[in-house]
């Protein structure tokens, strides 16, 4: 049963890293700056999955919407996975870091909503990328996604700034050579 207390940010931080994130920092929502060129970006399927993915647009919703959802929460928490490469031009590690840190992400929405109730009440994580909790997302037959309570769309596709983001809140975008970083946010009120 979740619990109804209000969520501890001393003790999201300390989980998220035993779950496995590289790095975290709170972070004041105010602080974002939000982008639409990243919408842009995703329309130009800069990344492959636009229309794709449910969460994904065009199907995630409009920015604006998006970017008054996130306004609703009071404060935040990004994470970061960093994982190494043999060199830059490892795409296999690539691929591998972003399947970590879609385990981390499912992992941190699995406590968060076995702590303190179902996503989209005073929580949600937002991640890099599609969401990738099913093999094969429901947008190829043209039914619903099978995991709401789960699946959120991606931090670009919310037009935030992630490179401005982690500055602001002294997280390194890039972690040095031969490292590929992907962030996600515990947004909550």
């Amino acid at each position: 049963m979740p619990s109804t207390a209000p969520i501890d940010p001393a003790a999201v931080e300390a989980r998220l890293t035993q779950l496995g994130a590289s790095a975290v920092a709170p972070i004041e929502i105010g602080n974002i700056r939000f982008d639409y060129v990243f919408r842009e970006l995703c329309r130009q399927n800069s990344c492959g999955f636009y229309g794709k993915n449910l969460m994904c647009p065009p199907y995630c919703g409009e920015p604006d919407g998006l970017i008054d959802k996130i306004k609703t929460y009071t404060a935040g928490i990004l994470f970061q996975t960093i994982y190494p490469l043999e060199d830059s031009f490892d795409i296999d590690g690539w691929r591998e870091g972003s399947k970590v840190h879609d385990d981390v992400t499912l992992k941190i929405k699995k406590y968060m909503g076995e702590n303190y109730g179902p996503q989209y009440g005073d929580w949600v994580v937002h991640s890099n990328e599609d969401c990738k909790i099913c093999p094969e997302c429901m947008v190829k037959s043209g039914g619903p996604c099978r995991f709401p309570l789960l699946a959120s769309p991606s931090l670009e596709a919310c037009c935030i700034d992630v490179r401005a983001l982690c500055e602001k809140h002294g997280l390194r975008y890039i972690n040095g050579e031969n490292t590929v970083t992907y962030d996600g946010v515990v947004f909550y009120k």
